[in-house]
């Protein structure tokens, strides 16, 4: 994932399987491709996020750190492919999951984040990191339980992260 002049990173294409994307965020705008919406299995040409939480990480990942808002990202010339998998409220299928990982892994993503987890493992979801062979997957590993306390993933498995595949 190296480039040759270090923090260049305008030719990673980072999907960001989420709640979507603000299409119009002034720090993530020059940053965006056409994503995909696939919340509940409607496949859509509108990832426009509905909870924000996806606004959130994508400018985490590549915030360009305009005068406006001044978001600066861990690498703010990455390109960012909007992935929705989640809706308003914050949930997600494993269906829709699915179909947001082939999606990203079809449109070439070298990097696809995934802020989320369960303690349910799917076969499918395992099946399709595990091909994406070229492709680096980054999950949540243990954010924390519904009274917002954190925990090990050692200790109580959270999946995806928990797959222990070589490309998560």
């Amino acid at each position: 994932f190296r480039s040759r002049k270090f923090g260049d990173c305008s030719r990673v294409t980072v999907a960001v399987l989420d709640s979507g994307i603000d299409l119009r965020h002034p720090d993530l705008a020059a940053n965006l491709l056409s994503g995909k919406n696939f919340v509940g299995g409607q496949v859509s040409d509108d990832p426009q996020d509905d909870n924000l939480h996806g606004t959130h990480v994508a400018g985490i990942i590549a915030g360009a750190g305009t005068e406006t808002s001044g978001v600066v990202g861990v690498c703010r010339r990455a390109r960012i492919l909007p992935v929705k998998v989640g809706d308003s409220q914050g949930y997600l299928t494993d269906a829709d999951i699915l179909e947001g990982i082939n999606y990203a892994v079809s449109q070439g993503a070298r990097l696809v984040n995934g802020s989320f987890g369960g303690p349910q493992p799917n076969a499918l979801v395992k099946n399709a990191i595990s091909k994406a062979r070229n492709t680096l997957f980054v999950f949540a590993a243990g954010n924390g339980d519904d009274r917002g306390v954190g925990f090990s993933i050692d200790e109580q498995a959270t999946y995806p992260a928990a797959y222990g595949l070589a490309n998560i």
